[in-house]
């Protein structure tokens, strides 16, 4: 169990994070979304244990992040940022041996990890690239294999995602958020990812946090949070909600005031 309880963390005059209290269960994902600027990041960096809560506290399995040691802290959870820079040039391989840095194991088992991770990933055809060559897309998938190299261990625990498929082409959205999903469910971790998709946060989250100016608003199933009024107060837009058509989840449309009327057909040239 991940858990908030009334984290307030301010910053100057502005409070990013507004007495905010979220569980995220055990073999769960759960999907914060939110407009630009909500404090989507904020939460997860405070979840993760890299931002210390101006009020309020961050417990992983009962125990205050505050008080666990940096590296028994890195072999329970795994942080993928929006973006990471690396200017080496390493190869596939060894970026995801990155991940292996907190574990004492041989280097044999870390070989054995990576590599699964790499297969995790969808990237194992990019184990003997050297990073630099490859394209932003490929770079976001190495290093989510490098956050499963880092939880290939009996203390995994949780899982933290800032927008894992903001570079991804459509294809490769739903198989990193389906390797997410499997990791809750057959590993037991909690997860936890930014998404600005409803659709893909619908279909793959077990519970949603709506986040809107730094206080939670909304949290419960897709089915309970997804709904027009919600998305209208909280991103400015007015949609449809359907039921999906294969995998009774809620389905978005939107529909924006500005572009209701059907477009003018234009006589043939």
């Amino acid at each position: 169990m991940l858990s908030l309880s009334n984290v307030t963390v301010s910053l100057g005059e502005a409070t990013l994070l507004d007495d905010v209290t979220l569980d995220v269960a055990s073999g769960t994902v759960t999907a914060i979304v939110g407009p630009n600027g909500a404090g989507k990041s904020t939460l997860l960096s405070v979840l993760s244990g890299e931002r210390t809560p101006s009020i309020g506290t961050v417990r992983l399995y009962g125990v205050d992040l505050r008080t666990v040691a940096p590296t028994t802290l890195a072999r329970q959870r795994a942080v993928l940022p929006q973006e990471a820079l690396l200017a080496f040039g390493f190869t596939g391989r060894e970026v995801a041996l990155l991940g292996r840095t907190p574990h004492a194991t041989s280097r044999a088992e870390d070989e054995r990890a990576a590599l699964r991770a790499l297969d995790a990933a969808d990237v194992a055809h990019l184990a003997e690239r050297r990073y630099p060559t490859c394209s932003g897309g490929e770079k976001q998938r190495l290093h989510l294999a490098r956050v499963l190299a880092q939880l290939d261990s009996d203390e995994a625990a949780a899982l933290l995602l800032d927008e894992p498929t903001s570079a991804l082409d459509l294809a490769h959205q739903h198989r990193v958020l389906a390797a997410a999903r499997r990791l809750a469910t057959e590993r037991g971790l909690a997860v936890v990812t930014v998404l600005h998709d409803l659709n893909l946060a619908a279909q793959y989250a077990d519970r949603l946090a709506v986040l809107d100016r730094g206080r939670l608003v909304a949290e419960g199933t897709p089915a309970e949070v997804i709904r027009p009024e919600t998305v209208r107060a909280v991103f400015g837009l007015d949609a449809l909600v359907l039921d999906h058509p294969t995998l009774g989840c809620p389905l978005v449309v939107a529909v924006p005031s500005d572009v209701r009327d059907p477009l003018p057909v234009l006589p043939p040239s």
